[in-house]
């Protein structure tokens, strides 16, 4: 199978170490680069553990390494940049092979410099990957010297992070062997799953799938393995760079159509919606605003945006001055969209989703007396979902001001509900409007007080009127 990718991503999406991997199915290169036309690094820093120096000739006398392999690091360590290319050009198998060996040593800051080459050698040039298979062509083992690193359950997570990202590009460039790419993938979802992994690590399980889930074949793996509601959980995390990673592949993950429909039960949706209006790291925005663009008007995704108050949250960040004028454009074509799609709404559609979302304001429909006329009986759809989602605002909710609409909303469906005071009195609204009698907020004690006055009389009409806001 072709390498396949998922699209373009959004400008300045950037996986530290990996340039543009792989040919899209749906569309053109993505690139990983710090920029849309980052050049390939000729000179470049060395990471801290390649500026350290180990002692080969003590691996040798302890014979841990063979003489051949002994000659072949000391031909290629600390040897200029330009010079290892040279080196890598005319026996790259030779010197791979050599440095895969010497992955089974034990010394841990050996391992960690071992891996730091090879990730170096990639990272200069991913098309290096061909050395591993012509190696493997040969019968070489390529991938199990990582694995084996990631099966120690060890604490050295640089070994985990470069381990991870050197497999994820050997086993995306092609087609990869499903035993092999199955280990990968389980290992992921368990350190994903277990509630002890490290954010070193959860960073290097998705930083390397930030180049898996490019490939069709990875995609499938991850998400028949119940990947997606794995990432949705991390994106409660506090990590700017972790969420980015994350947002980034549910992202690759939303070019995927079998996993589409999952992103509902999983909470995609709203849980972007959510980080938005917390998150205004620009990358992190960026991202979550091109998943949710490439789920717009699929199934039931964009009623759910607009439910769980995107627009608002939209309009908000478009205040704010971002770099990125794509950014700028992607925003206000969800805005665009999703206006459409309210136009395509009734009054009671637009405000159920208000309700569910949780989030109430004075909007008109709470103060037209005709809304209450027409709609009272559509309370009753979908076993009272509305009416008991109000009652438990009276209960949780900690905003004032969604408290007194609550409250002012449930005595208007009494008011024109022929059955409303024996409905929410049986949801238990009745307790909770007379504590919030004594709430701290005059607007809360006003419309509490209103609502349980149209619980006890007969004549709502007979009552003082409250004007609303």
């Amino acid at each position: 199978m072709a390498d396949e990718g998922a699209g373009i991503a959004p400008k300045g999406a950037a996986f530290t170490g990996f340039n543009a991997l792989s040919a899209a199915k749906e569309a053109p290169l993505i690139s990983l680069s710090d920029g849309p036309a980052a050049a390939p690094a000729v000179v470049r820093d060395l990471p801290p553990i390649l500026n350290t120096t180990i002692n080969w000739d003590k691996f040798k006398t302890a014979t841990l390494i063979s003489n051949r392999e002994y000659e072949i690091i000391k031909q290629y360590d600390k040897q200029s940049t330009s010079r290892q290319q040279e080196l890598l050009d005319k026996d790259g198998e030779v010197y791979m092979e050599a440095f895969l060996n010497m992955l089974k040593l034990s010394a841990e800051d050996a391992v960690q410099y071992i891996l730091a080459l090879i990730d170096e050698a990639l990272t200069e040039r991913p098309d290096r990957v061909q050395i591993f298979y012509k190696l493997s062509a040969r019968n070489i083992k390529i991938y199990a010297p990582f694995t084996r690193l990631l099966s120690k359950n060890t604490s050295d997570v640089f070994s985990i992070q470069k381990a991870s990202k050197i497999l994820a590009l050997l086993l995306s460039k092609k087609q990869a062997p499903d035993e092999e790419l199955a280990m990968f993938v389980n290992w992921q979802i368990s350190q994903l799953k277990s509630s002890s992994t490290s954010e070193g690590v959860l960073l290097a399980v998705t930083g390397a799938l930030m180049v898996q889930l490019r490939n069709e074949q990875s995609r499938m793996m991850f998400f028949r393995s119940n990947g997606l509601p794995l990432l949705v959980a991390l994106l409660k995390s506090q990590s700017l760079q972790l969420l980015y990673q994350t947002i980034f592949c549910i992202w690759l993950l939303s070019y995927y159509q079998e996993a589409i429909p999952a992103f509902a039960d999983a909470g995609v949706v709203p849980g972007l919606i959510q980080l938005l209006k917390t998150v205004t790291k620009e990358k992190v925005v960026r991202i979550s605003v091109a998943t949710l663009i490439n789920v717009l008007g699929k199934g039931r995704y964009s009623n759910d945006m607009v439910q769980y108050g995107l627009v608002r949250v939209l309009q908000t960040l478009s205040y704010h001055k971002w770099s990125d004028d794509d950014l700028i454009d992607d925003m206000k074509l969800l805005i665009d969209s999703l206006a459409e799609s309210i136009k395509e709404l009734s009054s009671f559609d637009v405000y159920r989703m208000e309700v569910l979302s949780g989030k109430l304001d004075w909007t008109p429909v709470h103060k037209q007396e005709s809304f209450w006329k027409e709609n009272s009986t559509k309370f009753e759809g979908n076993d009272a979902q509305v009416l008991k989602v109000l009652v438990d605002l009276l209960k949780t909710s900690k905003d004032p001001k969604a408290l007194a609409i609550a409250c002012h909303d449930l005595g208007e469906f009494i008011r024109f509900h022929p059955r409303g005071k024996n409905m929410i009195s049986s949801l238990g609204a009745k307790v909770e409007l007379l504590k919030l009698m004594e709430h701290s907020d005059v607007d809360v004690r006003k419309y509490a007080l209103l609502a349980v006055q149209k619980l006890l009389v007969s004549h709502w009409a007979d009552l003082t009127p409250v004007s609303n806001k």
